[in-house]
């Protein structure tokens, strides 16, 4: 980007990429997730302003250094739709369509 703007980091699966230390781990993630967490520190000493959205499927399964302060600051939790609702999202995307 240009000097002086922020950035949009989307870590889609942050757990593939920042995984929790342990031994099933896979050692190519777990240099990613130093290498990003080397990352986020840099830009934030640096005062780039770097938004990060991080999916996750499973939240017990990410390192827990890329929750500390300065890293990501908050947790939304996701449910699934309810039977209705998944209902009505299907007949919503599905309107037109020749099924």
């Amino acid at each position: 980007g240009a000097p002086g703007r922020g950035a949009l980091l989307v870590l889609d699966g942050a757990e593939a990429c920042c995984p929790r230390p342990r031994g099933a781990a896979h050692p190519t993630a777990l240099a990613l997730g130093a290498v990003l967490l080397e990352a986020l520190d840099r830009w934030r000493r640096l005062g780039i302003p770097v938004f990060v959205l991080a999916t996750v499927t499973d939240p017990t399964e990410v390192d827990p250094a890329l929750l500390a302060p300065g890293r990501l600051t908050l947790a939304v939790a996701l449910r699934p739709p309810c039977a209705a609702g998944r209902r009505a999202i299907l007949e919503g995307r599905a309107r037109g369509l020749p099924l």
